[in-house]
């Protein structure tokens, strides 16, 4: 009688703990903490084309060619500051990183109502990059998970052709069209990006995607102008903020989670 009540007694505590158990594991994320995901995203780049102009050592002009998004955010050449990209990214308990390869657009002009002399009137390209970004999550328990981005970035021009020209790659210098070439235009450049963003949760019966919106500005830290005439020095830097949607696709699943399901 005393075995059988004993028995009774260890019964029961399983019995109440297994509910509370299956609750603990129920909140548990579908998918693993450390994880590998691909993804895509796609968004705006509104870069800027920022001049400096040296001549025997001394600086006579200082300006920046705007994104067109900012003069004329109607108009149908606003086309050439997209942006779109594939991400992989390997998923850590507080933080991430991973390669971002994508494509952006640039088209900076000088704005209309601006009389003041300008050598440098129009800018435009697309690039390649290839970024190495490392993302800083908060409040990962969370449906909606805010983050912290920061990412070496490096660049060069779409470009076709022996002379490198870049498709669709054009400057226009005193009333003349100069293609951005291997004669005019350095081939590399190093960017610093820098950002925040937040991930979204969508559960899918066992699984879950994750939905991004990211914000970040790119910082170009190298001159992408050849050498010009002897005393003359003529720099030009890229600089601007661009804003990007994606989603990702985890490649690993949680095996408890789905066994609780």
């Amino acid at each position: 009688m005393k075995k059988s009540i004993q028995f009774l007694v260890v019964a029961v505590l399983l019995f109440a703990s297994f509910p509370l158990k299956a609750q603990t594991i129920g909140f548990e994320s579908p998918i693993r903490e450390k994880n590998l995901f691909i993804g895509f995203k796609v968004g705006v780049s509104a870069m800027d084309a920022a001049y400096t102009r040296t001549i025997n050592n001394k600086t006579k002009d200082q300006f920046v060619n705007h994104s067109i998004l900012y003069q004329h955010p109607d108009s149908l050449q606003i086309m050439n500051c997209l942006a779109a990209g594939i991400t992989l990214e390997h998923t850590l308990p507080y933080f991430s990183y991973g390669l971002d390869l994508m494509v952006t657009g640039i088209n900076a002009q000088q704005n209309n109502s601006d009389t003041t002399f300008r050598f440098a009137t129009q800018d435009s390209a697309f690039f390649l990059h290839a970024r190495v970004p490392v993302r800083f999550y908060l409040l990962k328990e969370k449906t909606v998970m805010p983050y912290l981005m920061l990412a070496p970035d490096f660049s060069t021009y779409v470009h076709y052709g022996n002379e490198s020209f870049a498709i669709n790659g054009y400057s226009e210098w005193n009333e003349y069209d100069i293609k951005w070439g291997s004669r005019n235009a350095r081939a590399f450049h190093l960017n610093l990006v820098a950002g925040a963003g937040m991930v979204v949760k969508i559960n899918v019966g066992d699984y879950q995607m994750w939905g991004r919106f990211e914000a970040a500005y790119n910082l170009g830290l190298l001159n992408t102008v050849k050498g010009f005439a002897e005393g003359i020095e003529i720099t030009r830097k890229m600089r601007g903020w661009e804003a990007t949607i994606g989603l990702s696709f985890p490649l690993f699943k949680n095996p408890s989670y789905s066994w609780m399901m």
